[in-house]
């Protein structure tokens, strides 16, 4: 997992740029950065459902969210490489925190996973005028979610404004991003490299802040998010259609349920598994929740089942974090703890959330292992919960 290579990377963080106004952003011998929302006041830590003693739920929820500008950075003479699509000028990586998740820049500073972001020995230069730079190497569905998905409304608003430039793809990345692409700026025309033989050198790169820094997010997103759900559950398919998607994704009936419960029964294994998961489903159903796949449905129709979800239950991870898209008053409830996102989303889309903790009171998190963490979570506990839930 680990790969070290000679030299560690040099990293340049740009968050320091000059503002300047959009008409000024471009020919710049320097990157600056032009603002397009303003940081807020702090937002209130969302309501847990049930009080705990762990305190790594207890520091999410004790004091107010902070708020960050959200900018797009142009930068001039710059390269995008790799199988991660990483921005460089003059051989450094650049960084800025509402642009790159923290992790990425401990990642490169410490030179792991390089073979996931490092450029090719040798590559062909695609030249272009202007393009926009949207993911990073970490293409996991959760994390396009939260750091990569929210530049698509800065791109929306860019694009609106006469900055026409395309955005710059490798050629491999997962459907689910070019569907998201599709929906939010359809008319996005897409530059498309192939990392092992070849760069793209852009006269300006511009890299879209991601609404957030450390995944406090700015409330500014909300009203685009609520618009795209909005707009997803009108244009969803009719009724006597709904069928066949719920079926795909092991749900009956023609409505889009208002309780689910969401499974990863179906996905690869990973480095935590709840070895119980089957009886936990069959409690959730006995309390009328309906078992759902997402990554059985269209993005479309994910966004729309999600938008109309009154109570969201399922193991803490990627499928949880569609709750993005649930409306303010949700009800949330984690089975295990990973780490602090959850939370704040819940801060930002003002839902009511709840943790319940694997049998042993230890969550789950996130490390570097060749071996699986197996858990169970307390079937009595659980369905406790949820009767306190649908009740």
């Amino acid at each position: 997992m680990f790969i070290r290579g000679a030299e560690l990377a040099s990293l340049v963080d740009i968050s320091c740029a000059q503002t300047v106004l959009l008409p000024d952003a471009s020919g710049n011998d320097a990157v600056v950065k032009v603002k397009l929302f303003d940081a807020t006041e702090p937002v209130a830590p969302a309501r847990l459902i049930w009080p705990t003693d762990h305190p790594v739920i207890q520091t999410a929820h004790a004091a107010p969210s902070p708020s960050a500008d959200v900018s797009a950075y142009f930068i001039p003479d710059a390269q995008v490489s790799g199988p991660g699509a990483s921005p460089r000028r003059d051989g450094a990586y650049l960084y800025a925190a509402d642009v790159l998740p923290g992790y990425l820049r401990e990642f490169v500073m410490g030179d792991i996973d390089a073979k996931a972001w490092a450029p090719p020995g040798v590559s062909k230069a695609v030249n272009v005028e202007a393009a926009f730079a949207l993911i990073h190497y970490n293409m996991i569905y959760g994390h396009w979610l939260l750091e990569m998905f929210p530049k698509l409304f800065v791109i929306r608003d860019l694009l609106d404004a006469g900055v026409n430039a395309p955005i710059v793809l490798p050629d491999h990345v997962p459907g689910f991003i070019l569907d998201f692409i599709r929906l939010v700026v359809p008319e996005a025309d897409l530059l498309r490299y192939s990392p092992s033989t070849e760069h793209v050198a852009a006269e300006t790169l511009i890299c879209p802040g991601m609404f957030n820094v450390d995944y406090h997010f700015n409330p500014a997103l909300n009203g685009k998010l609520d618009r795209l759900a909005a707009h997803c559950a009108q244009v969803a398919p009719p009724a006597r259609r709904w069928e066949w998607p719920w079926r795909r994704a092991g749900l009956r009936g023609p409505q889009a349920p208002r309780r689910i419960f969401v499974s990863r029964s179906d996905l690869p294994p990973s480095y935590r598994l709840l070895i119980n998961q089957a009886s936990i489903e069959a409690i959730a159903v006995q309390h009328g929740l309906t078992v759902v796949r997402p990554e059985n449905l269209s993005i479309r129709e994910q966004i729309a089942l999600f938008s109309q979800a009154e109570l969201v239950v399922g193991e803490f991870g990627s499928g949880m974090h569609n709750t993005m898209f649930s409306p303010a008053g949700c009800k949330v409830l984690c089975l295990n703890w990973i780490s602090e996102v959850q939370s704040r989303i819940a801060n930002l889309r003002r839902h009511e959330i709840g943790y319940v903790l694997p049998d042993d009171g230890q969550p789950r998190t996130f490390r570097f292992q060749d071996s699986v963490d197996r858990y169970t979570i307390d079937p009595t506990q659980f369905s406790a919960r949820l009767a306190e839930l649908v009740g």
